[in-house]
């Protein structure tokens, strides 16, 4: 039986973890994971690794409230942000940023393949929280922005856009 470099005690062949010298016990390797600092980015996220998670759940949402708005004309008057209704629906400032044009796929081809090549590379940089709270802040923001842009039609929206 081979004892562990750490804490003496013998561990099985099943058991024993390779280390930078000789081995180490389940316990013990578990108990070093715990003292260990996680990686950090160098913007201060943690580390994302493997797929990028909120990339792709964004992705699927946006794509899934495209596929209402084609079944359905109510998915797209009641989620667009339209500036005479942000009092009353205060939530249109975010579920703007997943309503895309119904009459063309292009709007939600080219916006999905932009999102993921940018979120590819930042999800991992940023992490996932920091990912998504830039997504839904930018959301707000651009609705923000444009009601403080635009003009106030007098009235709410009553069909679909044109594109």
């Amino acid at each position: 039986m081979v004892s562990c470099q750490r804490c003496g005690r013998p561990t099985c062949a099943e058991c024993q973890r390779p280390a930078p010298v000789g081995v180490q016990c389940v316990d013990c390797v578990a108990a070093q994971r715990k003292q260990s600092r996680s990686v950090v980015s160098m913007f201060g996220g943690r580390v994302a690794e493997g797929r990028p998670v909120v990339t792709i759940t964004l992705i699927a949402i946006c794509v899934v409230v495209w596929i209402g708005q084609q079944l359905n004309d109510k998915v797209t008057i009641d989620l667009l942000y339209a500036p005479v209704l942000s009092k009353q629906d205060p939530w249109r400032f975010l579920t703007a940023a997943f309503v895309h044009s119904p009459s063309s796929i292009f709007h939600l081809l080219f916006n999905m393949y932009a999102l993921w090549i940018v979120g590819q590379y930042l999800e991992p940089l940023l992490g996932r929280v920091r990912l998504l709270a830039i997504y839904l802040i930018s959301a707000v923001g651009g609705s923000v922005g444009y009601e403080l842009l635009a003009s106030t039609p007098s009235s709410p929206p009553t069909s679909t856009p044109a594109g």
